[in-house]
């Protein structure tokens, strides 16, 4: 902007004007309305960049919604997966908590397509309503936003979570930072290594849980 300014005063003295020490207001106050345009479109271009990119710390739901994170993870010694879902309410009290083995997937997305196909199951299973999904997985979320003509298997779980999210029991789904999503990827991994499978819901939350979730929110 002041660039443009010293350019509109050299123009004026090479053009011999007498009036050059007196720059027109409204030119001014024209530049300086189209330096604050260009400042909040770069604004809003990088909250969209940070929405795209994911968040990268646990946040709470809007008022009268529940959050699911979920995650998959591979245990490579014996070449299983598991998947992992936990839900929580605006103050991160847990709703519920659900984690399983699942038969060796595909590929990665195709594991983090069936954790979220596995988290919704579980949130329709429990009756729970307006809820926001959280994946880690960039990829499995694009595939779920992409009308594919993918007649794989993740095509198949990713258009069967397309079918999903039309229910009113659900309300989006977003991608969050790995960072952001320590407790569904915890769930996960305790699973992988040693149970098959575990549930936990209102008024049974382990203290192991509880510990982590209070840690994962800030408490």
């Amino acid at each position: 902007m002041a660039w443009a300014i010293w350019q509109e005063i050299c123009k004026r003295v090479h053009n011999q004007l007498n009036q050059w020490t007196e720059i027109n207001i409204d030119w001014v106050s024209s530049l300086l309305n189209s330096f604050h345009c260009a400042n909040t479109k770069c604004g809003l271009q990088a909250n969209t960049a940070a929405r795209i990119h994911g968040e990268t710390s646990w946040r709470p739901p809007s008022p009268g919604q529940l959050r699911l994170d979920v995650d998959a993870s591979f245990n490579h010694l014996n070449n299983s997966s598991s998947v992992g879902a936990v839900v929580r309410d605006i103050n991160g009290f847990v709703w519920g908590a659900k984690a399983k083995i699942i038969r060796c997937p595909s590929s990665v997305v195709s594991a983090e397509l069936e954790a979220i196909r596995f988290g919704m199951d579980f949130c329709s299973l429990q009756g729970f309503t307006n809820v926001c999904i959280f994946s880690d997985s960039l990829l499995a979320i694009r595939a779920v936003e992409t009308q594919s003509e993918n007649l794989g298997p993740e095509g198949a779980v990713a258009m069967e979570i397309r079918s999903l999210l039309e229910s009113p029991k659900f309300v989006s789904i977003r991608h969050m930072r790995r960072s952001a999503n320590r407790v569904a990827h915890f769930l996960a991994q305790k699973v992988c290594g040693s149970v098959l499978s575990f549930e936990y819901s209102i008024g049974s939350i382990p203290q192991w849980l509880a510990d982590l979730v209070k840690l994962d929110c800030g408490f």
